[in-house]
């Protein structure tokens, strides 16, 4: 009996992507106990929310600009100390005042809609990627940029 691959990486990836961190993480560790090759090869391949933050600051300017407001700042919701300090220094002094007051503006909001929100901007990003109009860091580019 031979076993059948289904959707292989990509589709690991694809479903991953859905998670929230924890699950991802902790399925990504079971993934690793029986092939610590494969799950690398999937962490290296996933571009999560977070990752927005590894843009440059003129590509994370274009997503922000092309972004809903009331989307974008949902999707900042929830962001970790890190992404803020990040941030912080992505942006000017200015700007990220107001991103912190648009944030705070919003008030609360349901954790399912705040991953909606993030999985809007992912889409963005990606859309944007694909297009050209933004450079994804090499790590998770399909392509290679020449100088």
């Amino acid at each position: 009996m031979s076993e059948n691959k289904v959707g292989g990486v990509k589709a690991a990836i694809e479903a991953l992507q859905g998670l929230d961190p924890e699950d991802r993480q902790r399925i990504l560790a079971e993934i690793a106990l029986n092939d610590p090759k494969l799950a690398e090869e999937i962490r290296n391949s996933m571009f999560q929310f977070e990752d927005i933050i590894s843009l440059s600051a003129a590509d994370f300017q274009k997503v922000k600009q092309q972004a809903k407001a009331k989307v974008f700042h949902t999707a900042l919701r929830n962001i970790s100390e890190d992404f803020k300090a990040s941030l912080k220094a992505l942006v000017s002094a200015r700007a990220y005042q107001m991103i912190l007051d648009e944030i705070q503006a919003i008030g609360p909001q349901k954790l399912s809609h705040v991953k909606e929100c993030q999985k809007e901007i992912l889409d963005l990003v990606k859309a944007l990627a694909d297009e050209g109009s933004i450079a994804l860091p090499s790590k998770w580019s399909k392509d290679e940029y020449v100088a």
